[in-house]
């Protein structure tokens, strides 16, 4: 008798913004998700004013939905390396300059960055995706 054991999909939706070189980074930050889960889904992307008092350039936000075996401290991980490799420096925050920012927001169908959906813009664009 042969048992087949197949790996057990997750389903991860997140979240990727930036207020810096917006165009090129949220390019190369699709590119490096796109490299990594090669079935990444894609919201529109659109434009957004700044959230908080920080910030004073507009951002270009998305929603990136991928399906893969991994658990979410690992796609936690990957998120953080393409935040580094697009060149975020935590410092920058306090100057309002957001490169790159990639969150994990909801993991199998629960959110667990409820703050995020306080966001006007997060629930357009989830609401928009899931059509």
């Amino acid at each position: 008798m042969n048992v087949y054991l197949y790996p057990i999909m997750n389903t991860f939706i997140i979240s990727m913004g930036s207020n810096e070189n917006r165009t090129e980074n949220m390019s190369r930050c699709r590119y490096l998700l796109s490299k990594y889960y090669p079935d990444v889904m894609f919201s529109e992307m659109i434009n957004t004013e700044p959230f908080g008092d920080n910030y004073q350039s507009d951002f270009f936000n998305q929603l990136a939905l991928i399906n893969s075996d991994d658990d979410d401290l690992a796609i936690t991980e990957r998120l953080k390396m393409i935040e580094s490799e697009i060149g975020r420096h935590a410092e920058e925050k306090s100057r309002g300059i957001i490169k790159i920012d990639v969150d994990l927001l909801v993991v199998n169908g629960n959110i667990i960055k409820v703050e995020d959906f306080e966001r006007p813009y997060i629930n357009s664009l989830f609401e928009n995706f899931i059509k």
